[in-house]
């Protein structure tokens, strides 16, 4: 069997790829999703931050976009993995996002592609409203 997870939130640092002597590679990053939830004590609603582990093994690690920075949008896909190791006070344990991740690339902020965006079709050279089929009269509501 295979678990799959999917998260979407922002880079909490650099990316920095680490190169072994065998020539393998390994990146890990820091990612943040967050989500609003209803403080019913302070009548105000708040924002919760969870902070993932992400691994980026082999080649998963190389085609990491030079481009990424922290504060970054991206999507983490991949199994989550949990491993342990001995400390003095005992065993510690560590649940990462072993996967791949994919950069969501920012809006362009063009002058002249907003201005497009804020364009109706029908501003944009079609010349009359297609033809209502039936009117208001078959709306369900």
């Amino acid at each position: 069997m295979y678990s799959k997870t999917v998260i979407i939130g922002r880079l909490g640092a650099d990316p920095e790829i680490k190169t072994f002597s065998d020539g393998g590679q390994i990146a890990n990053i820091p990612v943040a999703t967050w989500r609003n939830i209803y403080n019913k004590e302070k009548d105000d609603w708040e924002t919760v931050t969870e902070w993932h582990r992400v691994v980026l093994k082999g080649k998963a690690a190389l085609y990491l976009p030079d481009n990424l920075r922290k504060g970054d949008l991206c999507m983490v896909e991949g199994e989550t993995k949990t491993r342990s190791f001995e400390v003095e006070s005992g065993k510690r344990y560590i649940t990462e996002l072993v996967g791949i991740l994919k950069a969501i690339p920012k809006p362009k902020q063009d002058s002249a592609m907003r201005q497009e965006a804020a364009q109706t079709p029908y501003q944009q050279g079609v010349e009359e409203a297609p033809e209502e089929a039936g009117g208001d009269d078959d709306l369900p509501f």
